[in-house]
C-alpha cells in the first residue's frame, strides 16, 4: 500500500492490478480481499492496451463492473451457467425492437431464487455480494467521485435492501373466517 500525508492525516491507498479477462471473477476476488479494509482502493488495468493511473482508471473499474453486472449478455451467461439469472428480464429488456442493446433497459430487480439449486443460488449470490462490496466502497469513495457505480436499480429493490419496506405475506383465502347471514 501507499501512504499519503495531508494536513496531519495519513491516507493509506491499496493499489491493485486487474485484468479485463474474466473481469467479474477478478473483481469478486479483489473486493473479497479489500472489502473489510478501511484503506482507499486504487485499481489499474493490466494489458498492452491499458495505460494510466489515477481517478479515471479507478472510476473505470466501478463503471465497468456496474455495466457488466447489469448487462443483458451477462444475465444470459449467468442463466446458462447456473440456470438462474441475476435480474428479472421483462419484455422491454432490450428495447423491445430486437436490437442488439447490451444493457437491460428496465429498472433492475433481482430474480427469485425459489427452486434454484444450491450451486445456482451460490453463483447468483456471489454477484450480489460483489454488488454490495462495490456499493460500500463507492459510498466510501463518493467524496472523490459520485459517478462510481451507475446502476439503474429498482427503487422497490433499494427500499427492500435498505429495510425501508417490509413485505408481509398475503392472507390465504382458506384462512378467512366465513360469516354467513342466515
Amino acid at each position: 500500500g501507499l501512504r499519503f500525508q495531508t494536513g496531519g492525516a495519513v491516507l493509506q491507498v491499496d493499489r491493485w492490478l486487474i485484468s479485463r479477462a474474466n473481469f467479474l471473477e477478478q473483481a469478486y476476488t479483489l473486493m473479497s480481499h479489500h472489502a473489510k479494509r478501511k484503506t482507499a482502493l486504487q485499481v489499474e488495468f493490466e494489458g498492452p492496451l491499458e495505460s494510466g493511473i489515477g481517478s479515471g482508471v479507478h472510476v473505470s473499474f466501478f463503471t465497468d463492473a456496474a455495466a457488466l453486472l447489469e448487462s443483458f449478455a451477462e444475465n444470459v451467461t449467468l442463466t446458462a451457467q447456473s440456470g438462474v439469472p441475476m435480474w428479472i428480464v421483462d419484455s422491454e429488456a432490450r428495447g423491445g425492437d430486437g436490437g442488439d442493446s447490451e444493457q437491460l433497459l428496465c429498472e433492475l430487480f433481482p430474480h427469485s431464487l425459489l427452486g434454484a439449486s444450491a450451486a445456482a443460488a451460490d453463483a447468483v449470490c456471489r454477484r450480489f455480494q460483489l454488488l454490495g462490496w462495490l456499493f460500500a466502497k463507492a459510498l466510501m469513495d463518493q467524496q472523490l467521485d459520485e459517478r462510481l457505480l451507475p446502476l439503474r436499480l429498482s427503487p422497490l429493490f433499494l427500499d427492500l435492501a435498505l429495510g425501508r419496506l417490509v413485505l408481509h405475506p398475503l392472507p390465504r383465502v382458506d384462512e378467512i373466517a366465513t360469516d354467513v347471514d342466515t
